[in-house]
């Protein structure tokens, strides 16, 4: 199979994958720079603890203004939580709402998605696999559109990153033309 095919094939399972995930739990449309070449996939499930410390760690890194970045951190749940679980989540998502609108950059978009609350959480029976491969996906489309290669870090909540891995990460694919 050629890469051209490859990649077809790729885009297509990733849009049918897009499209049943919808039916089961409707994903924002998220607006990303068409610059961006990487996305930052943070999914995360009572993690108040840890929001404040993991949003500026991805906040201060250190991009030479040649990489645009896009971070996404989906603050996620499954249907009808506890209400310690509902609470966690609601004041991470605020959290991490108020310090994205203070802290705004010129070559970083940061997304903050609510697949928590009532009619946006996941249903019950989804896991975190399941966050991942929808945010994979939604950068996945993203990226094949805008015809450039993309990478995408797919990472934890209790993962702090050093201050230059994004530019560490995107040197490593500078050089290539595709990955396929």
């Amino acid at each position: 199979m050629n890469q051209y095919n490859l990649e077809r094939r790729t885009l297509g399972n990733a849009n049918l994958f897009l499209t049943r995930m919808n039916l089961v739990a409707p994903m924002p449309d998220l607006q990303f720079s068409p610059q961006s070449s990487v996305y930052v996939a943070v999914p995360l499930y009572k993690e108040l603890e840890n929001a404040e410390r993991l949003f500026q760690a991805w906040y201060s890194q250190d991009l030479p203004r040649t990489i645009n970045g896009e971070i996404l951190f989906v603050v996620n749940n499954r249907s009808n939580p506890d209400t310690e679980t509902y609470e966690n989540n609601r004041q991470t998502f605020d959290l991490l709402s108020r310090l994205s609108s203070q802290n705004g950059r010129d070559n970083s978009g940061i997304h903050i998605v609510d697949k928590f609350s009532a009619g946006n959480a996941f249903p019950s029976g989804t896991y975190i696999g399941n966050v991942r491969n929808l945010t994979n996906t939604l950068v996945v489309k993203h990226a094949y559109g805008t015809g450039k290669n993309g990478i995408i870090l797919s990472t934890d909540a209790d993962c702090f990153p050093s201050q230059n891995v994004i530019a560490r990460l995107h040197g490593l694919y500078l050089d290539k033309e595709s990955v396929y």
